[in-house]
């Protein structure tokens, strides 16, 4: 997750997984090139297992919240106070809704959490927008998933379990 590479490269097969000592994600990356970065998380095994190696030696990076809505906080303030060259968040909703209730377009639940998903990302660009210095930067925002669903699972070789959706939004066309 977050680091560009396959799970045969990356070794994260499974929740329990733990990234692989060779690999960093991006936010370290950016970080170790003095581009100051924040990961936004609310599932604390981002901070415990999944980048313990990165938490040992910056741990700055990391922004756990209580929820999404923590999670949304974080980056907003992040923005708001130009404290953060780089911002990555990872909202858990829409997953637990997916494996607690079905990844399905039927779901009543599962639709809910997509579409507090799609809310706070709006309130997110429209921070941006709002920024006085924001004609003079650079800005590029990319939205992806970490996988699909089918039923209430995601390991499968299914396109419905391994398509992932990715967006991006330059400054131009925010």
């Amino acid at each position: 997750m977050l680091t560009g590479t396959l799970v045969t490269t990356n070794g994260v097969y499974h929740n329990d997984d733990g990234l692989a000592k060779t690999i960093s994600p991006i936010f370290y990356t950016l970080e170790s090139k003095q581009i100051k970065s924040k990961f936004c998380f609310s599932w604390d095994t981002h901070r415990s297992l999944r980048y313990k190696n990165v938490v040992e030696t910056s741990p700055q990076i990391f922004c756990k919240a209580q929820d999404d809505d923590g999670t949304f906080e974080t980056m907003k303030k992040s923005i708001e106070y130009n404290s953060t060259q780089a911002i990555f968040g990872i909202l858990e909703y829409l997953d637990h809704a997916g494996h607690t209730f079905g990844f399905s377009v039927s779901n009543d639940k599962y639709i809910e959490a997509l579409s507090d998903s799609e809310r706070g990302t709006r309130k997110l660009i429209d921070i941006v927008n709002k920024r006085k210095t924001k004609d003079l930067e650079y800005c590029l925002i990319v939205i992806t998933t970490d996988h699909g669903g089918v039923n209430r699972g995601h390991l499968g070789r299914t396109i419905m379990e391994s398509m992932i959706f990715l967006h991006r939004i330059r400054r131009s066309s925010i």
